[in-house]
């Protein structure tokens, strides 16, 4: 179990470098950040950033995508080759 203290640091370790990301708008970063955390499609986020198997850094600053579990990651790659393969050029032969 984690102390209130101990998450405390790591979010501000997070904060911390989403500020001092001069390339990004700050704001906006830290509303995708929160959007992220709160997705349902990704409910082990939290833990693996507690747990430390996701590090505050790569958090901080990883694209949603790439901060997704494994099991969300297949279904996006299955999304993707259901959307090519069901408007293949060999349906659409005037195209």
């Amino acid at each position: 179990m984690f102390s209130e203290s101990e998450i405390l640091t790591m979010c501000i370790h997070i904060e911390r470098k989403l500020y001092s990301d001069s390339s990004k708008d700050y704001l906006s970063n830290v509303r995708e950040r929160i959007l992220i955390l709160k997705d349902r499609g990704n409910p082990n986020l939290k833990v693996n950033i507690v747990l430390g198997e996701i590090s505050t850094d790569d958090f901080a600053t990883l694209e949603a995508k790439d901060l997704a579990d494994d099991e969300t990651k297949k279904k996006i790659q299955a999304g993707k080759d259901w959307s090519m393969s069901a408007y293949s050029k060999s349906d659409y032969p005037d195209v």
